[in-house]
């Protein structure tokens, strides 16, 4: 994946959607991840834009629905503060169900807080058995018919997907 920068280029009353993956998420996203990074630029006054940027996804609609994925990058925002402004490690904000099964990387991303999913440090998502324990019951699958996981030092999701995030 590659690295996210968005800016409003000054101007007032903008909508900005950054994430590492998508924007906005209206639909269904399973067993995904976003490693670029992510930028927010805002100067256009700050207190009429409405700015979600997130590791992952900036904003998850009503509607939408992301599970089983993770992100990595790092979140960087130079932004005008202003009470529309959301910035979270994996998703900047959610109007969806709860999304238990994602996680970010608190280490990587500078990012200690997030609308969804569960925050890991580098080291615990790089312990292959640590991870595995930690996203099996959230539904990752790692053996089976249904395995989209693989597990090992060198695990890789089938389409080069990490079991311990890497």
């Amino acid at each position: 994946t590659g690295n996210v920068a968005i800016s409003d280029d000054g101007y007032e009353e903008v909508t900005l959607l950054a994430g590492g993956f998508v924007g906005q998420n209206d639909g269904t996203i399973r067993d995904s991840y976003a490693r670029g990074n992510v930028t927010v630029t805002s100067s256009g006054g700050g207190l009429y834009n409405y700015i979600n940027a997130g590791g992952f996804v900036g904003l998850i609609g009503e509607n939408g629905v992301v599970a089983r994925s993770y992100s990595t990058g790092r979140i960087n925002t130079a932004i005008a503060e202003g009470p529309l402004v959301a910035i979270g490690g994996f998703a900047g904000d959610s109007y969806g169900p709860a999304a238990p099964s994602n996680v970010w990387d608190v280490t990587t991303s500078g990012r200690t807080s997030s609308a969804v999913g569960v925050g890991r440090t580098t080291a615990q998502l790089q312990n292959t058995l640590g991870f595995i324990s930690f996203a099996s019951p959230r539904g990752w699958e790692f053996t089976g018919d249904g395995a989209v996981w693989s597990p090992g030092e060198a695990g890789r999701r089938r389409g080069d997907k990490p079991a311990g995030i890497r």
